[in-house]
C-alpha cells in the first residue's frame, strides 16, 4: 500500500471546517492531534511537482530547490552548472537518465552530475507547451514555427515522428500515454479579409507511429475542457461531451442549463465540479455513464474571494480545491474523505503521497497527509478593530474562519470555532466580499492553545466609489 492510500485509510475526518458553535463533520476514524500544520514558502518560483516533491527555482542561488510536500523543508539544491540559459523552467519531466526541461523556448535534456544539473542536448526555439515522458522517448507539442505534436528520443534529442498542426495555434494541451496521446488546441479558421474565426479541435494519435486516429472540430467553443488518458471532454452551453481517447466515439449528456464548470480526466474518467449546482460529478468516457454525482462541502460565504476551483487526481482520490479549502473524495465513489481549512489561496493543486500543495508563480502552500485524523481545536480569537474610515461599526464585521463576527461599540470582537489547521481572519470593506476589500487580514496556525490575539485592524471603505 502506498503512502498515498494509507494516509486515505486513516484521514476520513472533516480536518478543516470552521463551524461557529457547531461540530465538523466527521467520518469513522480514530481521533489524534488536533495540530494540523500548514506549511508556505515564499521567494521561490515553483514549477513542478516529481515524486515528494515540489521543485523551484531559486533566483538568487540560480539554481533548483527541491521542497517537500509534507513540511514544505528544503530536502536538496542543486546548482545548475554550464547552463546557457537560465530561469524559471516551463516543465520538468522525468525520462531515462535524466529529465526534459522547456528553458527559454528550447527543449532540454539534463541530467545530474557530482550534485549538479548538467546540460546535455538542445533542440527546437520558439514555445513548447507540454510533455508527456518516461522511458527513452518524451512527446512534446509545439507551438508557432513548426507546430505539432513530436515524438523525441531522449538519447540525442532527435524527432521519431512529428503530426504538423496548422501555424499559431493556441491554448495547446496534450495528455495520454505510451498507447494513444490525445491533444486539444484553438486554430484560426481564415474567413473574408478582416474577418476571422477560432475553432476548438481535439485530436487522437497514435503514440509509436504519430498516425492521427481521429480529428474532430468542435461546433462552438466550449465553456471548459479537458485531456487526458483515456479522451477528451467538453462542457457546452447545452452538453457534457464526452470523446473516447482511441477512436474518438462521442458520448453526449444534455444539460437542463448552461454550466459554470472546472473539468479534470483522470484514467478514463471525466470529473466535473459545477459551481450553480454546487456539485462533482464523475462519468466514463468510454460509454458516458455517469458513475456518480456528489454535493461539494459547504462554501465560506464570508469574506471570500470567489476564486475557480482547482482539481487533482492522485492515486484512489479525486481532490477539489476552493476558497481556501481542500476536499477529498474517493475516486470510486465520490464519498467526502476529508476537508482542509488551509487559509490560502489556490493556483495550481497538486497531491502526492506525502502531502497536498497548492502552487502560485512566487509561492506554495501545504500539508501533510496525516497518519491519524485530527480532531477539532475549540478555539477562541479575539482582537480589535481600532479605526474604521467611510464607514461605522455597525456596518464593519470581521470573519473569523467560516463565521461571521460583528464588533462591539468599542470595536473589540471574539469568536470561538472548532477548526484545525489555518484559520483566515479579517475585515473586509463594509460587507463586500473580494481580495480586494480586505484592509485587514491575518492568518492563524491553531496550534492546540485555545486562545489567540489578533494584531489591530483597520475597516476602511474611503477606496470605494459605489457611484
Amino acid at each position: 500500500m502506498d503512502g498515498w492510500s494509507r494516509g486515505l485509510a486513516f484521514a476520513l475526518v472533516l480536518l478543516g471546517a470552521c463551524q461557529q458553535g457547531a461540530s465538523a463533520l466527521v467520518t469513522q476514524a480514530p481521533s489524534g492531534s488536533a495540530v494540523l500544520p500548514i506549511w508556505e514558502r515564499a521567494g521561490l518560483e515553483p514549477f513542478a511537482v516529481v515524486g515528494d516533491a515540489v521543485l523551484a527555482y531559486d533566483r538568487a542561488r540560480d539554481g533548483i530547490v527541491e521542497v517537500s510536500s509534507a513540511t514544505g523543508e528544503e530536502l536538496r539544491f542543486r546548482q545548475i552548472a554550464n547552463g546557457p540559459v537560465s530561469g524559471t523552467p516551463g516543465m520538468w519531466v522525468p525520462v531515462n537518465g535524466g529529465y526534459l526541461v522547456s528553458w527559454d523556448e528550447r527543449i532540454v535534456f539534463i541530467r545530474e552530475q557530482a550534485g549538479a544539473l548538467s546540460f546535455g542536448w538542445m533542440v527546437g526555439e520558439n514555445s513548447w507547451y507540454t510533455a508527456i515522458g518516461g522511458g527513452d522517448v518524451a512527446w512534446l507539442g509545439k507551438a508557432r514555427d513548426e507546430s505539432g505534436l513530436y515524438a523525441i528520443d531522449v538519447k540525442d534529442g532527435h524527432t521519431r515522428w512529428a503530426a504538423a498542426f496548422p501555424p499559431d495555434i493556441q491554448g495547446f494541451e496534450m495528455g495520454g500515454d505510451a498507447t494513444t496521446i490525445v491533444t486539444s488546441h484553438q486554430e484560426y479558421q481564415h474567413m473574408p479579409p478582416g474577418e476571422h474565426d477560432i475553432h476548438h479541435v481535439f485530436a487522437g494519435y497514435d503514440s509509436a507511429t504519430g498516425k492521427r486516429r481521429w480529428r474532430v472540430e468542435l461546433a462552438d467553443e466550449p465553456r471548459a475542457s479537458a485531456v487526458g488518458v483515456g479522451g477528451a471532454v467538453a462542457v457546452t452551453d447545452g452538453a457534457i461531451e464526452l470523446y473516447d481517447g482511441t477512436s474518438g466515439a462521442l458520448h453526449s449528456v444534455k444539460l437542463a442549463s448552461p454550466p459554470y464548470v472546472h473539468v479534470l480526466i483522470d484514467r478514463g474518467l471525466a470529473v466535473i465540479d459545477e459551481d450553480h449546482s454546487h456539485t462533482l460529478s464523475a462519468y466514463e468516457i468510454s460509454d458516458g455513464h455517469l458513475v456518480w454525482t456528489v454535493e461539494l462541502p459547504p462554501t465560506p460565504t464570508v469574506g471570500v474571494t470567489a476564486l475557480s476551483a482547482s482539481l487533482a487526481a492522485h492515486g484512489d482520490g479525486l481532490f477539489v480545491a476552493a476558497h481556501g479549502q481542500v476536499h477529498a473524495f474517493a475516486r470510486a465513489t465520490g464519498k467526502l474523505l476529508w476537508s482542509v481549512q488551509t487559509g490560502a489561496d489556490f493556483g495550481r493543486l497538486d497531491v502526492t503521497d506525502a502531502g497536498v500543495v497548492a502552487i502560485d508563480s512566487h509561492a506554495m502552500t501545504g500539508f501533510a497527509l496525516p497518519p491519524t485524523a485530527p480532531v477539532l481545536e475549540t478555539a477562541t480569537i479575539h482582537g480589535v478593530v481600532r479605526d474604521v474610515r467611510c464607514a461605522t461599526l455597525s456596518s464593519v464585521w470581521v470573519r473569523v474562519g467560516n463565521a461571521r463576527v460583528h464588533p462591539d461599540a468599542t470595536g473589540a470582537f471574539r469568536a470561538t470555532i472548532q477548526a484545525t489547521g489555518r484559520i483566515v481572519v479579517e475585515v473586509p470593506y463594509n460587507k463586500r466580499e473580494t481580495t480586494e476589500s480586505v484592509t485587514s487580514r491575518t492568518t492563524i496556525q491553531l496550534t492546540g492553545k485555545g486562545d489567540y490575539a489578533t494584531p489591530d485592524f483597520v475597516a476602511d471603505d474611503c477606496a470605494y466609489d459605489y457611484e
